[in-house]
């Protein structure tokens, strides 16, 4: 089959560009229920045998086709977490790739997390809710009639970004403990720019979750500056053995590396029994730079989130590191 060069337009910004084949992609959303209660809104990205259209979401442009057929076949699927505050389109150009890769992509809306709600931001019903969450986006996926056919249950990992990140390791089997947050911030609220982030902690409700969160149908995850504070020590020593891929920036600017992503790769490496992760420094990039980039109307009004650096080129980057995902998924797939 022949290789195209394909380009995913984000309005008003730079052309996002990779090799691809002629595989569409289609665009839907569902409404489930949300375990904590009400429902959840997932975004979805899928293979087409149908020719790529735009679709138009607000400001939102990108390629792909409202409502299209799904191509035949089985398909793995990969559940996105977007960090606090954030949205279900916030890593849609790495949801475009992996679709267009051959894999169904689903991004929860997480409830009381999200751009539109954030009443629960550093709650207890977001800690625990948000795990539970990914694990009823797969409860629908391989339940749904009109779904479960194409998807390969064999094949099912995450991706999590900030609070997502939180989200995928602790589906992947690290107890969080919130108690461990609030003696975390009592000894490094001035070294931990977490510590500072308003809506992180609600002292109130912070006792210890009662529920394992993991979700065992996970064989693989990639995680992108996780929020980690809330896993102890032992938390993470106790994990499952999982091929993990971390991504760190070199700036910390919202989490101090040596209490969260540099920890949790550090205790991971001296696990005898577990898989070597994989921890990716991106030079240059911030926190918010692994977010896709920006329609230019909210750009502007999130500076702080959407911009970076002069050396740091996000839509440029986002090129490579949706690439490397798809290496890194599909390698790690074979082995599920």
């Amino acid at each position: 089959m022949k290789t195209t060069i394909f380009c995913v337009l984000f309005l008003l910004l730079p052309t996002v560009c990779w090799a691809d084949s002629s595989i569409g992609v289609g665009f839907s959303r569902v409404t489930i229920d949300d375990p904590m209660g009400g429902n959840m809104v997932v975004s979805i990205w899928y293979p087409s045998d149908q020719k790529n259209e735009v679709v138009e979401l607000g400001p939102f442009e990108f390629p792909g086709t409202r409502n299209a057929s799904l191509a035949h076949g089985q398909f793995g699927l990969v559940v996105l977490s977007h960090g606090t505050r954030g949205s279900d389109l916030g890593h849609r150009d790495i949801a475009i790739v992996l679709a267009k890769s051959g894999y169904v992509v689903a991004a929860p809306r997480h409830p009381r997390d999200n751009y539109q709600n954030y009443s629960g931001s550093g709650k207890r019903i977001v800690w625990e809710g948000r795990p539970r969450q990914v694990t009823a986006v797969i409860d629908f996926f391989v339940g749904d009639e009109s779904w479960s056919k194409s998807i390969d249950e064999q094949k099912i990992g995450i991706f999590g970004f900030s609070i997502g990140g939180y989200t995928a390791l602790a589906t992947l089997g690290a107890k969080p403990s919130l108690s461990h947050v609030i003696e975390h911030c009592a000894l490094h609220e001035n070294d931990d720019p977490f510590c500072d982030y308003d809506g992180s902690i609600d002292t109130n409700e912070y006792t210890d979750l009662p529920i394992n969160l993991r979700d065992s149908r996970i064989c693989t995850a990639v995680v992108a500056d996780p929020v980690a504070v809330p896993f102890p020590d032992s938390a993470i020593e106790s994990m499952p053995p999982i091929s993990i891929l971390f991504y760190r920036p070199e700036k910390e600017n919202v989490l101090s590396a040596k209490y969260h992503v540099g920890r949790v790769v550090d205790i991971l490496r001296n696990l005898p029994d577990f898989p070597n992760p994989a921890l990716k420094l991106v030079k240059g990039a911030h926190h918010y730079s692994f977010i896709s980039p920006f329609p230019e109307s909210i750009a502007a009004r999130y500076p702080e989130i959407a911009s970076d650096s002069e050396e740091f080129d996000r839509t440029e980057f986002h090129v490579s590191f949706g690439q490397e995902i798809i290496e890194f998924f599909r390698k790690e797939f074979s082995g599920c």
